[in-house]
């Protein structure tokens, strides 16, 4: 049986990096994803400039690798409900409840849709009970 892991990573600003330059322990394929705005991903000498939807794989664990960002987390479309309703997910998910807040309040100030729906998503289920939740008394 093989098995793969996953992992996710995002810069604030362009430059930053996104994947710390590195070699991986034998036997380590990577496969590196560019979900939301630009990056670019270093293999080896080659530089590789990524847009979204562009998977970089990385077959030789030897090979060094990193990645800087391009542009901001969400790109140009920061501003969509459904982005900062993505990235409150991820706030909340790893207990930074305050940014959490703030991008949920975003998603919801934008589309009011969005409060009926994090009601009912599992994401948010450890900070329901704050005193900021859209909502509450």
């Amino acid at each position: 049986m093989e098995a793969f892991g996953i992992n996710a990573y995002r810069a604030t600003s362009a430059g930053d990096p996104v994947i710390e330059a590195h070699v991986e322990s034998p036997g380590q394929e990577e496969l590196y994803l560019v979900v939301a705005g630009s990056a670019e991903i270093t293999v080896g000498d080659e530089a590789i400039t990524a847009s979204a939807g562009t998977a970089v794989f990385v077959p030789d664990p030897t090979v060094k690798r990193g990645g800087k960002a391009l542009e901001r987390e969400a790109g140009e479309h920061r501003d969509t409900a459904i982005i900062s309703y993505r990235l409150a997910c991820c706030h909340a998910r790893l207990g930074e409840t305050d940014l959490a807040l703030n991008e949920l309040c975003c998603a919801i100030e934008i589309n009011g849709d969005f409060a009926a729906r994090a009601q009912a998503d599992e994401h948010f289920a450890s900070i329901h009970d704050h005193e900021r939740w859209p909502g509450a008394a």
